[in-house]
């Protein structure tokens, strides 16, 4: 008897970060600094990836060179997930062109 294939989920929900009045303290926590940016996972399943935002907007096309990554990795299915940044290289008042 064939055993049926199981991927990985179609979705996961992300985990947000919660607005506080101070952040917790102690020899059990660490902080980093708050960057601008995405939160998303990707799913690996079959020899295809899709890149897929906390939202749930297929973004694959818009990280060709991340898929091509997550595609090359000695795995058939899986579910990594990062948080991508972008630093802000204009000053406020400034044109698109400087």
């Amino acid at each position: 008897m064939a055993r049926a294939r199981i991927g990985p989920p179609a979705w996961i929900k992300p985990q947000l970060a919660q607005l506080v009045k101070a952040a917790p303290d102690g020899p059990g926590w660490l902080h980093e600094m708050k960057l601008d940016g995405y939160r998303m996972h990707a799913r690996i399943d079959a020899g295809s990836v899709k890149i897929i935002t906390r939202r749930g907007n297929d973004w694959t096309d818009k990280y060709p060179s991340i898929a091509r990554a997550l595609i090359s990795l000695p795995t058939k299915s899986g579910l990594p997930g990062w948080r991508t940044s972008v630093a802000c290289c204009r000053m406020v008042g400034q044109s698109p062109s400087t």
